[in-house]
């Protein structure tokens, strides 16, 4: 027959699984956090150094934003920092999103520019994984494939965005300002 003094012996042998349990999350959720911060200001920095050596190599500037902590990031599937590579029109936005208990990701939203005959293109795309590597380092993954990935391989993914929206609003823009050809009589026949 069990007793209450039987039942709470029990419980405190339970006990120690639990505290052990709940520690592991508290310190796992310090780890997320905390790499949720440096994952935005590491983006940041390497987009900045990008954006200054594309301007050294090809004399084109790149503007660079920062947001963390805005109200305005709740589009943004409630992240809590962006980085944003804007040139001519169009932008790419490296956001970080992260639910409790979840490790941190890195999603790409591209903002195509308007032309006279398309409003501006939105598409967002997933990202990188951002897991665990020892006690505070992260490491990313490539998402959907989980393969290994470097911030200067996500920033080079980011102006390659970048630069095709500004690839494809101009030659949107050349087939609008380019003039209608009227068939000549030789072609009809």
């Amino acid at each position: 027959m069990q007793t209450w003094a039987g039942l709470f012996r029990r419980v405190a042998e339970l006990d120690p699984l639990e505290c052990r349990a709940r520690s592991e999350r508290a310190e796992f959720e310090s780890w997320a956090s905390s790499a949720e911060r440096r994952l935005v200001s590491d983006l940041a920095r390497v987009v900045r150094e990008k954006a200054r050596e594309t301007r050294a190599r090809t004399g084109i500037s790149i503007a660079v934003s920062l947001v963390t902590d805005a109200p305005s990031l709740a589009s943004f599937g409630g992240a809590r920092g962006l980085v944003s590579a804007a040139f001519s029109g169009s932008s790419v936005d490296l956001y970080v999103t992260r639910s409790e208990g979840r490790s941190p990701s890195v999603h790409l939203s591209c903002q195509r520019a308007a032309t006279t005959s398309r409003y501006p293109v939105v598409v967002t795309l997933p990202g990188y994984l951002a897991v665990r590597s020892d006690v505070t380092a992260y490491r990313l993954l490539d998402l959907p494939e989980r393969s290994p990935a470097t911030l200067d391989a996500v920033v080079l993914r980011a102006f390659s965005i970048l630069f095709g929206a500004f690839a494809s609003v101009s030659a949107t823009r050349a087939l609008s300002d380019a003039p209608l050809r009227r068939p000549s009589a030789q072609s009809a026949v």
